[in-house]
């Protein structure tokens, strides 16, 4: 995940605006109430457009992590990988192991033995098309694809259209180059509205486009067979979050990973 294109054109957009005139004289209660609603939205817009580019620069700061892992066990030699944004490259953690893909990888070899490959691609920022254009490599010869996207989609406010349309594109290419029974999990993108550090002003308009495009990508993957791990707001208390108060802390990878070991085993 990332706040790169989270502005206060945004809000502009999701602000409703008429064109018509109030018919004769305004009364002064009402112009009153009108001038204090803009005041009030002016400076917590202010306030947002500050809080997220504090959070942008601070994210810049964040270490990367290098989350490939290679498994002792009997043979054949299980691949996994994990493809996506920031929340899938464990972004804030501070030890590799508590991110999803290590987790589950750790999980699927103590169960069955079974030496065990990650190679993780997942970067900060990355959208769809991102993956598309930059990550298919680490899922050549995969059997299980761990994909984490959806959320700066959301972010930049991508069509439902457009997030069918990449994602379909997504899942067709990881198929071509991924082992013949490859299992997809997609972890869709969480509703960001509930994330302790956004700026209240800006719950609605992106908790708006995380839940549709979190829609569209589990329609998708139903319709080309992909198991779909949801992150709705109901299942985001703050615990969740780490540090930052915005992406998955290692409680949140914890959770996310059970729930993916627990549909693999049951696959």
């Amino acid at each position: 995940m990332a706040l790169t294109d989270l502005t206060l054109t945004d809000l502009a957009r999701r602000t409703p605006r008429s064109s018509r005139a109030l018919p004769g004289p305004a009364p002064l209660a009402l112009t009153s109430t009108v001038l204090l609603g803009a005041g009030f939205l002016v400076r917590e817009g202010t306030r947002a457009a500050l809080t997220v580019r504090t959070m942008k620069e601070q994210g810049r700061e964040v270490p990367v992590l290098d989350l490939d892992l290679r498994l002792p066990g009997r043979p054949p030699v299980r691949r996994v990988a994990v493809l996506g944004d920031s929340s899938a490259a464990g972004h804030g953690l501070s030890d590799a192991d508590d991110a999803v893909g290590r987790r589950v990888c750790r999980a699927l070899a103590e169960r069955d033995g079974r030496a065990t490959d990650l190679r993780a691609l997942a970067v900060d920022g990355a959208d769809i098309r991102c993956v598309i254009d930059h990550q298919l490599e680490a899922a050549r010869d995969a059997e299980v694809v761990l994909l984490g996207v959806g959320a700066n989609d959301a972010i930049r406010r991508h069509t439902p259209v457009r997030v069918a349309r990449e994602l379909t594109e997504l899942f067709e290419a990881i198929r071509e180059v991924a082992a013949p029974e490859v299992t997809i999990m997609l972890v869709t993108a969480p509703d960001l509205s509930v994330a302790p550090a956004l700026p209240s002003i800006l719950r609605g308009p992106l908790g708006w486009w995380c839940r549709t495009t979190a829609r569209v990508q589990a329609a998708i993957a139903e319709q080309q067979d992909v198991q779909v791990i949801a992150l709705p707001r109901e299942a985001l208390d703050p615990e969740v979050f780490g540090d930052d108060g915005f992406h998955p802390g290692a409680l949140g990878h914890e959770r996310t990973a059970a729930a993916i070991v627990e549909r693999l085993i049951g696959s």
